[in-house]
């Protein structure tokens, strides 16, 4: 699909979440965009039959939005239909679960209009109903907060408020289907920021972007912890293996230690008030990891 110079081409992927959704998309409203440059919305649906088509149609978002639908499963089949949809010249994701500061495109986009930078990384804070006393920094990452980013320069980005210039795409094309959610689980932004740097593109971080991460309460919960450990342990395994070339010895034995540990670790440490620290975490982590590249190197 032609570019269209100075359009913004936002997009939002979202399966099995309506009423955040909606939510989002309203709060979307409200956002501004730079001074004499428009913005189209796109909506990928990412359910296995089509379940958004008409949520669109009550919107009051004065940007042109389309609706797409994508039926293979996965967040980053959903955004590489979405960047072979939209049409900008400037491309931002956003995820179905936030809410938006008014300027936060103008922010965002600044730098890839002007020419100072390929790519930006914006803000993302959890809303503050959703914060707990008990939060260490690892929860905060889990729940999305950009805090652990380097503003001044950041070698990454999260995938709810991030953008880039679509030359970009001459020399990373897409995100890895096999790494992100409704997959592995985790790792896809990690590659693509990663390959871009390597490419020789910029990152800058534009903190003033800001959106607020209003997640289901159920992800705070010891079950939900516990799944996303195991996601960053398994799309780890699949990076090692694939992009940096790791061969591990001995995983049998590495994985007996790291289950050692961990049942070690839960007989002598009591929880408190949070759900699960960060040893616990790290070791759920280890043993998804060794789990998921000895299927892979059983398969070399």
């Amino acid at each position: 699909m032609s570019r269209e110079s100075g359009l913004i081409s936002v997009i939002i992927c979202s399966a099995g979440r309506l009423e955040p959704l909606i939510a989002t998309l309203e709060s979307l409203e409200q956002v501004a965009t730079p001074h004499g440059r428009q913005a189209e919305l796109l909506l990928i649906d990412n359910n296995a039959s089509p379940t958004y088509q008409n949520v669109l149609d009550e919107n009051s978002l004065p940007w042109e939005k389309r609706y797409v639908h994508e039926p293979t499963r996965g967040l980053s089949n959903a955004r590489n239909r979405g960047l072979a949809e939209s049409k900008g010249e400037v491309i931002v994701f956003t995820d179905d679960d936030m809410r938006f500061e008014p300027d936060f495109l103008v922010a965002l986009a600044r730098p890839l209009l002007d020419g100072t930078a390929d790519a930006a990384a914006g803000a993302i804070k959890i809303a503050p109903d959703l914060e707990e006393p008990w939060m260490e920094p690892w929860h905060r990452i889990a729940f999305a907060s950009t805090e652990h980013l380097d503003m001044d320069d950041p070698k990454g980005f999260v995938g709810a408020n991030f953008g880039f210039h679509t030359r970009v795409l001459e020399d990373v094309p897409g995100f890895d289907v096999e790494l992100g959610a409704g997959k592995l689980g985790t790792g896809e932004e990690t590659v693509f920021a990663s390959q871009m740097i390597e490419a020789g593109y910029r990152i800058v971080g534009v903190p003033e972007s800001i959106v607020w991460h209003h997640f289901d309460p159920s992800r705070k919960s010891r079950e939900s912890l516990m799944k996303a450990s195991e996601a960053w342990g398994k799309s780890n395994a699949w990076i090692d293996f694939k992009y940096n070339g790791v061969w591990v010895k001995q995983l049998g034995l590495r994985l007996l230690k790291a289950e050692t540990q961990l049942r070690a670790h839960r007989m002598t440490v009591k929880r408190g008030a949070s759900p699960m620290d960060v040893m616990e975490s790290t070791l759920v982590k280890n043993i998804a990891y060794c789990r998921e590249m000895q299927v892979l190197q059983s398969q070399k």
